[in-house]
């Protein structure tokens, strides 16, 4: 059976689970400024 994303997040402990969003964030926010200066 595979598991989905959902599923091996909710297996983290919630420190881990905390550290992936925030450099989620940062690197999604880093993608859209670097969007923004290709499109500028």
């Amino acid at each position: 059976m595979t598991r989905t994303l959902r599923d091996k997040m909710k297996s983290l402990g919630s420190k881990r689970r905390k550290k992936i969003e925030v450099r989620a964030q940062q690197l999604i926010a880093e993608e859209m400024a670097l969007r923004e200066l290709l499109f500028a």
